[in-house]
Formats: C-alpha cells, sequence, structure tokens
C-alpha cells in the first residue's frame, strides 16, 4: 500500500469513529507540522488565504486542518496566521528600526495600518511604535 492510501484510511477512520491511537494522531499532527513548516518558509501565511486554500497547498482537507489547529494550537488557522505575522513583524523591527510600520505590515500581510496596529497591540501588548521605543531603549539608543 501506499503512504497516500494509508494516510486517508486513517483519516477517514478517525472521522468514523472518532476515536484514534494517540500515535496514529501524532503521525498526521507531525505531517501537518512539516507541511505547515515547508509551506511558511515559502511565506505563504503572508498571503490572503482562506483555510480551504491553504489546506489545499497542504496536500491536506480543510476538516483535517481545522481538527490540528483545534488539537495543537490554540485558537484556529486566522489566529495562529496572525500571531506569526505579528512575530515575524517584531523581527523585523528589531533588523530594521527605521522601516516605516505601514512597509512592515504590508510585508508581513497585513496591508492596512489600523488592522496592523490593532493587532499588533492585541498579541504583543502595546503600539508598534511602543514597542520599537522600548526595544531601542532597551539597546541603549
Amino acid at each position: 500500500m501506499n503512504k497516500f492510501f494509508i494516510r486517508r484510511w486513517i483519516i477517514k477512520g478517525f472521522r468514523k469513529n472518532r476515536k484514534v491511537e494517540d500515535s496514529v494522531c501524532t503521525a498526521v499532527d507531525s505531517r501537518i507540522t512539516v507541511a505547515l513548516y515547508d509551506w511558511v518558509q515559502e511565506n505563504g501565511f503572508c498571503r490572503q488565504c482562506r483555510m480551504e486554500e491553504a489546506a489545499e497547498e497542504l496536500g491536506t482537507s480543510k476538516e483535517q486542518l481545522s481538527w490540528y489547529f483545534n488539537r495543537t494550537k490554540t485558537g484556529g488557522f486566522v489566529k495562529w496566521r496572525t500571531n506569526l505575522r505579528i512575530t515575524y513583524a517584531m523581527e523585523i523591527l528589531d533588523k530594521h528600526p527605521h522601516l516605516p510600520f505601514s512597509s512592515v505590515g504590508e510585508f508581513v500581510g497585513i496591508p492596512d495600518k489600523s488592522n496592523f496596529r490593532k493587532e499588533f497591540r492585541h498579541i504583543v501588548g502595546m503600539s508598534p511604535q511602543e514597542w520599537r521605543r522600548s526595544r531601542l531603549e532597551k539597546l541603549g539608543h
């Protein structure tokens, strides 16, 4: 039997029975984790796409991806992607302290300045400007 057939069989069994051995869940989790890592490396998280599109690109179903996020992450796909975007924005702001916030937001996939500021504040607890200022003070600039 090929791997694709076995994987499909495992997922069908999960949906049908709703009971799967932890080792099988871990295998499915690992496969999706690796696929997500590869997807992020290609900057897939910066594009505006729905979970259905992401699932298709990852070679899985929307249901399986949703199950994965509910099982392994707090929140769903959109929350995970937003957290990833803001984390990446923080890295960019660290490396390029004079880059405008609008450029950073656009680069990480949140082109609207007010949405970028709102999401940043929600996740980090302060605005991008306050965060940048605190980082520069820590570095002694």
